[in-house]
């Protein structure tokens, strides 16, 4: 009976060694914490369509625009439907134009952190967030078609620049 009993033990250690051991794996994916913030939520008035036409000429040009110019370009805004189509436009004859002052293309391409958050602060007035900034610089290293230009568009015509 003692070596019976001595089986049914070694038997039975056996099976919970079978069932209990099992292997760790441990993963370490080695995340680097960012710090995120939602400055861009606190944005809840919608500029006047002369505020819009207004900011865009000083934000593009660094000067403010003429009487004259800011009553065209509002009649031209005024008289069409679809507003997003004519802020489109705006955007692409200001950004046209010689006297606008956009960094060039190779300043943007040797100088992103210095460049990203320059035009966050200009278009938004707020600095990027850690996820915005690591965007935006991803984007423009791997895609070399992408001007100065191009960035400035995107600024001008996003939701958040029609918002103070």
């Amino acid at each position: 009976m003692n070596i019976s009993m001595i089986k049914y033990f070694a038997a039975a250690f056996l099976v919970f060694t079978l069932i209990a051991c099992k292997k760790q794996v441990v993963t370490d994916y080695q995340i680097k914490t960012l710090h995120l913030d939602s400055e861009s939520g606190n944005k809840v008035n919608l500029k006047s369509d002369l505020q819009l036409i207004t900011i865009m000429h000083a934000d593009v040009f660094g000067t403010s625009i003429s009487s004259e110019k800011l009553k065209s370009l509002n009649q031209t805004y005024a008289s069409f439907g679809d507003k997003d189509i004519v802020i489109e436009k705006i955007t692409q004859y200001f950004l046209s134009d010689a006297a606008a002052q956009i960094p060039t293309d190779g300043y943007m391409r040797a100088n992103l952190d210095q460049f990203i958050p320059a035009t966050y602060i200009k278009f938004f007035v707020r600095n990027p967030t850690e996820a915005e900034l690591w965007y935006f610089k991803e984007l423009i290293q791997k895609d070399g078609t992408i001007t100065a230009r191009d960035v400035y568009y995107a600024f001008l015509t996003a939701e958040e620049y029609k918002y103070y």
